[in-house]
């Protein structure tokens, strides 16, 4: 039985699983496979799989097995190969997103030049392989900790040299504006303005994006761009009035800088600002944001976009609710985090809201950057379900001193009342 397991990270490998399907189908493979899939999406049709493995049932497979077929996963790798299988890594490509980059191939060639494993590359022939590595002579390693992590951190250490960690925050804007200088900043221009600011700004209506939906959006349509087209290591959020800092700042010059970002982000996964506290359940204080008489549509749109991570997620319902229903929250959608996290939030993120936006066309109770509001409490969700730890940040708010903000918040609480 070849045994193929994908790992648990939530990233696809669809790619390999089409090609052992379309390989049975031809006849090349007739040996049985089973296969732990992970979060890839494809379904075999002609073997057996399931999504995930408690940990007996995995070293039951392992052990059945005549051949391992993995991830290029270290964890998944030393496993195969302490269980004295031969092994064939197949190595998630970032070009076909399976991956936030290629270090899962410079792992997989580098235990194949070592001989403990054979590397399947993009114009390698699957069939001939599993043929070929049933016949392989491996190499034997002794002391096979030791030497794994010696592999790996050769890996890294070829990959990082003299690598600088690149981050890069995008700062949306509708209009021309002061902007920093630092070049970790990189304005994007969003909205109908897009076609006199695009020789100043970067418009997000290139490569693949949602720009036609910033009505709805807002910031989002930002975001949205900078995880389809940028590929620094960390990537965040910014907007033209308002910045993080990570002390007293009364200018630009005294936002948040790289090297202060990166010191950061040694110490935490996330970098966001403040979590702003209320009087009011953030719920309320989204209702109240409006005037009454769109209260009973936002009280839809809440419950739509309730029932749509109930159906998606409710995984992250418990999540959602804490809070929507407490009083403090990290606003704004304001955020630096790694590419690799950028993935999978924004994957979530926007799952649920492409499918709430049509639950809620469907009602007729849309309403200008609805979708960009949603997003400010499903941050918070997000970042609490998969324990994401989060430096706080001040905010640096170019056009507004704390008592306008107090004025603004009454006002907006108790002018309609």
């Amino acid at each position: 039985m070849i045994f193929v397991t994908l790992g648990t990270q939530k990233f696809q490998l669809d790619r390999l699983l089409k090609q052992l399907d379309d390989l049975c189908e031809e006849g090349r493979i007739r040996e049985e496979i089973f296969a732990q899939t992970g979060h890839s999406s494809y379904r075999p049709k002609h073997y057996k799989y399931t999504d995930f493995l408690d940990r007996d049932a995995f070293e039951r497979k392992m052990r059945e097995s005549s051949l391992v077929i993995t991830h290029s996963g270290v964890g998944s790798i030393i496993t195969a190969i302490n269980a004295g299988k031969p092994v064939i890594v197949y190595p998630r490509l970032h070009k076909y997103k399976e991956h936030v980059d290629d270090h899962q191939l410079e792992i997989a060639q580098a235990f194949s030049k070592k001989n403990f494993v054979l590397c399947c590359e993009e114009t390698d022939d699957l069939a001939t392989m599993i043929a070929e590595a049933k016949e392989h002579k491996f190499d034997k390693y002794i002391s096979s900790t030791d030497k794994i992590i010696a592999v790996v951190k050769n890996v890294l250490e070829d990959t990082d040299m003299n690598h600088k960690k690149e981050i890069r925050i995008i700062i949306v804007t509708h209009k021309e504006y002061e902007m920093p200088t630092d070049p970790m900043y990189l304005p994007v221009c969003v909205g109908p303005q897009i076609a006199k600011l695009k020789e100043v700004y970067q418009p997000d209506n290139t490569g693949e994006n949602i720009s036609d939906k910033n009505s709805l959006y807002s910031e989002l349509t930002a975001l949205y761009w900078a995880w389809k087209n940028l590929d620094s290591d960390y990537i965040g959020l910014a907007h033209y009035r308002r910045y993080m800092a990570k002390g007293s700042c009364h200018s630009l010059r005294e936002i948040l800088s790289e090297e202060q970002a990166l010191q950061c982000l040694a110490k935490k996964d996330v970098l966001a600002v403040r979590k702003r506290w209320y009087p009011e359940t953030i719920k309320n204080h989204f209702i109240n944001a409006s005037s009454p008489e769109m209260h009973p549509m936002i009280l839809k749109q809440m419950d739509l976009l309730d029932q749509t991570i109930q159906d998606l997620y409710p995984e992250y319902l418990p999540d959602f609710h804490k809070v929507i229903n407490g009083h403090s929250a990290h606003m704004f959608n304001m955020f630096v985090m790694s590419k690799e996290d950028l993935e999978l939030y924004c994957e979530w993120l926007f799952s649920v809201l492409f499918e709430a936006e049509k639950r809620i066309r469907q009602e007729k109770a849309d309403s200008e950057r609805m979708m960009g509001c949603f997003s400010e409490f499903l941050l918070d969700t997000w970042l609490k379900h998969n324990q994401k730890s989060v430096y706080g940040l001040r905010l640096y708010h170019t056009e507004m001193n704390l008592w306008k903000q107090i004025k603004r918040f009454l006002r907006r609480r108790f002018s309609r009342n």
